[in-house]
């Protein structure tokens, strides 16, 4: 059987299969919101490596559970333990505003290079998707559109 759209209004639609109402994602929204977080992740990362001998700021997931909608961020604060000197969300100052995905940001190093990669979560209620940023040697294999994670 395919699934089959039986009503949509601003918000929900809902799927014949299931019979359940599924929450749309504004990905192109999502968008317009990562482009400036991404500015200013870069305009960071260009003054932490700058004073910490070429490493990159790792964030860590800013949300405890993928947001559903504009959620606050609840694990700013959170540093991983074994660096208890390490910048949190919170001390980087760029996000100061509820956001509808998670992000974290991990430092990779490759035999070519190193940079980081920024990955954006989201759930529509259904599934999780996610998106990424690459910087550096690698950003070409760490970048990708939203896609649903398996």
């Amino acid at each position: 059987m395919t699934n089959t759209l039986l009503m949509e209004n601003d918000d929900k639609i809902l799927n014949e299969a299931s019979g359940r109402l599924l929450a749309k994602t504004d990905f192109a929204a999502y968008d317009t919101i990562i482009v400036g977080l991404l500015s200013d992740i870069a305009t960071y990362q260009t003054t932490y490596t700058a004073s910490n001998g070429g490493k990159y700021f790792q964030g860590l997931e800013t949300h405890s559970a993928t947001p559903l909608d504009d959620t606050a961020a609840d694990l700013l604060d959170t540093r991983p333990p074994t660096k208890p000197t390490e910048p949190t969300w919170t001390d980087t100052g760029i996000i100061n505003q509820n956001l509808p995905f998670s992000i974290q940001i991990h430092e990779y190093v490759a035999p070519t290079g190193n940079g980081y990669q920024v990955i954006f979560t989201a759930d529509d209620g259904v599934d999780v998707w996610t998106k990424s940023q690459g910087y550096g040697v690698e950003a070409l294999e760490r970048t990708w559109d939203w896609r649903k994670e398996v």
